[in-house]
């Protein structure tokens, strides 16, 4: 997957997947315009880990967002698994 912006931000995106099956869950477009800040493009969310759904306890929007902040902090193209 390849996403494009206009303008010179380079994009970056943070996939989560689901272990034991490898479907993707999540993701998160974002753009650092430095080492101290960070926009967030957009999220996305399989239905049952948002509010409401029956995985909302997992709070994968939160670890998603708090996994941006901490891969801001490293080099770019690090991979963790969720």
């Amino acid at each position: 997957l390849r996403v494009k912006v206009a303008g010179p931000a380079e994009v970056q995106s943070l996939f989560v997947i689901e272990e034991p099956t490898a479907r993707p869950i999540g993701v998160a477009v974002y753009t650092r315009a430095d080492l101290e800040h960070v926009t967030v493009l957009h999220v996305g969310l399989a239905e049952e880990y948002c509010a409401g759904g029956e995985r909302e306890s997992l709070n994968l929007l939160l670890r998603l967002m708090k996994e941006i902040r901490r891969s801001s902090q490293s080099q770019p193209h690090h991979t963790r698994h969720m």
